[in-house]
C-alpha cells in the first residue's frame, strides 16, 4: 500500500500472517488507474481469519472505505464497522485489526 510522507510515497504492505486472502483490489486502488473504477459497496477485501471474516468495502459517496469484522459471516451483526475516510488512515486501521485477529 502507498502510504504518504510529507511530498515523498513510501511503499509499505500489509502481512495477513494466518489470514487466508480471498480478495485483494488495494493494489488497484493503489495505482490509482482509470482504468478500473470501483463500485458503491464494492468489496475490495476480504480476509478470512477461522470464524471471523475481515472486509473492506469501498463507498463512493465521500469516497471512504467501510471496514468490517464479522463472525461467522454475520452481515446483519458485525463486530467492528468503521468507517475510514482516506487511504492512509485505511492502511494504519487494517495494520491494528490484522494484529488484533491474528492474535486470537
Amino acid at each position: 500500500m502507498m502510504v504518504s510522507e510529507g511530498d515523498n510515497k513510501v511503499v509499505k504492505s500489509l502481512d495477513f500472517k494466518s489470514g487466508e486472502i480471498i480478495k485483494n483490489l488495494l493494489k488497484e486502488y493503489e495505482k490509482e488507474t482509470p482504468d478500473y473504477q470501483f463500485f458503491d459497496n464494492e468489496e475490495i477485501l476480504k480476509v478470512i481469519y477461522g470464524q471471523y471474516t475481515l472486509n473492506v468495502l469501498y463507498r463512493q459517496r465521500g469516497s471512504v472505505f467501510k471496514i468490517l469484522i464479522l463472525k461467522d459471516g454475520n452481515y446483519f451483526n458485525p463486530i467492528v464497522k468503521q468507517e475510514e475516510g482516506d487511504y492512509e488512515s485505511l492502511f494504519f486501521t487494517l495494520q491494528n485489526y490484522i494484529g488484533l485477529l491474528d492474535s486470537i
